[in-house]
């Protein structure tokens, strides 16, 4: 019969000196203790009642439990991606501020209400699909403004961001039947998530081509551009985001579909492009206007020119070790694969060890980098280049990785060029 009792049990073997998360019965006994509930092995084999196991007591100083490491990894990985979305969004808003008192300083009370009408559903469109990805309308990345505080709740659903997109547009094609320069503003948002989030890697000439005309519209020279820029504050700003987007699509359609589309912008509109803008991004200047004049080219004649310069390109690899420096070390491996595939020498030997040390450099750069720092969301135009170019699966685990943590942001970023590139992978037998 088993004993109810746990005096006088017979003692089994000894063990180590630690019992305190052991059964009563166990710790009499001197016997290791399996810690099963509600009974143990040990008690149920001999027969014996198990006892009770000791309750433990844990002092905090602050009784809120620590995240764990993987939510503590994507709240920082977030909170990165977050901080460049708030750069290109308070850019935004700034522009739709100004555009707001330009507007109000008018006689027409049509014009007013229709651009004014365009700002504010673009506003509500713009926090809905930050709202959307955090869940929440109350928790957001974005300053508060007026036009906010009645855009009501729920517009994390996906029907309420379908009706802000749709009002959106609508008030945008209006604006555009007028060429009202409030359209800049409707433009460059949709350009912006169809850059980040929508659209296909590079295919961004949609929304650009229409900002060009409309900007055709306002300005045919610098000169005008300049006086349209000093009547609304943050179009300067808007327009080196479209040279930049310009650029860089371009540049990435004819380095992985040998396209050669053209620029959309003129050299006049780059010129908005400053050493601020460049900072921010991360990619040296002498290495865009390599970009520009590599997607320029008509023929192959600057090709041993291009060459030169992609080389001094890696001669300047390293001299930086900030995370700024690193981000400018993998726009100039970039150059290097933009130049290289586009050139008919990059059939030879040399060139393809050349261009097998870009990626793997781009790799390398990439899988130390900082998911903390402000540059990380813009290394995916290198990252996308090496991709396309990646040959071992360990490049491709490496971008794998950097997709991953680029689509867990406040607006999910990237996810076309990642399936673009696992796409590739798989041709290739890579995954």
């Amino acid at each position: 019969m088993p004993r109810s009792k746990t005096s006088n049990f017979p003692r089994g073997k000894p063990r180590g000196i630690r019992r305190d998360r052991d059964c009563q019965t166990c710790k009499a006994r001197g016997v290791k203790c399996d810690l099963n509930r509600p009974r143990c092995r040990p008690c149920v084999e001999s027969g014996y009642a198990c006892g009770d196991y000791p309750q433990r007591v844990v002092w905090a100083a602050n009784p809120t439990p620590k995240p764990s490491r993987a939510e503590n990894r994507s709240a920082v990985i977030e909170k990165s991606l977050a901080t460049d979305q708030h750069e290109v969004v308070e850019h935004l808003l700034a522009f739709g501020s100004s555009l707001k008192t330009a507007r109000l300083a008018t006689n027409d009370d049509v014009c007013v209400d229709q651009g004014l009408g365009l700002i504010d559903q673009v506003d509500y469109f713009l926090r809905a699909r930050i709202s959307k990805r955090r869940g929440s309308t109350t928790d957001s990345v974005l300053p508060t403004s007026p036009s906010s505080l009645s855009s009501g709740e729920g517009t994390q659903d996906e029907d309420t961001l379908m009706w802000h997109r749709l009002a959106a547009l609508k008030s945008l094609s209006e604006a555009l039947n007028t060429a009202d320069p409030a359209a800049f503003l409707g433009i460059a948002v949709f350009a912006f998530f169809e850059v980040v989030s929508d659209g296909v890697f590079g295919e961004w000439d949609c929304h650009l081509r229409g900002a060009r005309s409309l900007l055709d519209c306002h300005c045919s020279n610098s000169e005008e551009f300049q006086q349209l820029s000093r009547r609304f504050t943050g179009l300067e700003e808007i327009v080196a985001y479209f040279a930049w987007w310009d650029t860089i699509g371009a540049l990435v359609r004819q380095s992985t579909s040998n396209t050669k589309s053209g620029l959309i912008f003129d050299d006049w509109h780059r010129s908005s492009l400053g050493q601020d803008f460049f900072d921010r991004v991360g990619c040296p200047a002498e290495t865009f206007w390599l970009f520009v004049s590599l997607v320029q080219s008509k023929d192959c004649t600057n090709s041993s020119e291009s060459l030169t310069r992609a080389m001094g390109q890696l001669l300047k690899l390293g001299m930086d070790k900030t995370e700024k420096g690193k981000c400018s070390d993998i726009y100039r491996c970039a150059a290097v694969i933009a130049v290289l595939t586009t050139q008919d020498s990059n059939k030879e030997t040399s060139s393809e060890v050349t261009l097998e040390f870009a990626v793997d450099r781009i790799c390398h750069i990439i899988e130390s980098a900082c998911s903390r720092s402000r540059y990380y969301p813009h290394m995916a135009t290198p990252a996308y280049l090496a991709g396309m170019r990646a040959t071992t699966s360990a490049q491709c685990k490496i971008l794998g990785t950097y997709w991953r943590n680029c689509e867990m942001g406040d607006i999910p970023r990237y996810s076309g060029a990642h399936m673009q590139c696992e796409e590739r992978w798989r041709e290739k037998g890579l995954i």
